[in-house]
């Protein structure tokens, strides 16, 4: 075990101070991110595709394409039983599976269905079942951006493997 004044002299090298946390933004910003431009703002990207590698590193593509296949299967399987749960008014599955989601979708980088995710757990902890349907109506329609991003960053990588 560390002695007190060693264990302060450890932290206080690793861990930002008060000040470079508050500057600090949470996530990188992407260079090329698929964004969608409304007439009011511009919203963070559908998928920020360098999350994977900041997690797991730029070594092996072939990982990457297996978290984004898989997260792409359990996603499509998540919004069909939350679209159930919305249908039968069936908040404790609502939350549970839009908690489940939430973590899948932050680990790839899908931030915006990650933010939705969180919102639908929240109103459906609540019971606020009317508004749990509108953000499931975004939700479904991020998805399908989410999903459609990430498919063509696959086929474009497969298709640069092929070609070299």
């Amino acid at each position: 075990l560390f002695p007190s004044h060693e264990l302060k002299a450890v932290l206080e090298k690793w861990l930002p101070t008060q000040q470079a946390a508050k500057t600090t933004a949470p996530y990188p910003t992407v260079s090329k991110p698929a964004v969608e431009e409304t007439s009011d703002t511009i919203e963070q990207p559908l998928w920020d595709s360098q999350a994977l590698s900041r997690m797991l590193g730029n070594s092996d593509a072939s990982l990457h394409h297996r978290f984004l296949e898989k997260f792409l299967q359990s996603a499509e399987a998540q919004v069909d039983k939350l679209e159930a749960a919305q249908q039968t008014q069936d908040a404790n599955t609502l939350r549970s599976t839009a908690h489940a989601m939430k973590s899948s979708a932050r680990a790839v980088g899908a931030m915006r269905l990650g933010d939705l995710c969180q919102a639908l757990e929240y109103q459906a902890k609540e019971g606020d079942l009317e508004s749990c349907e509108a953000t499931l109506n975004e939700l479904v329609k991020v998805f399908l951006g989410t999903r459609q991003v990430i498919n063509e960053s696959l086929k474009a990588s497969v298709s640069s493997y092929a070609g070299a």
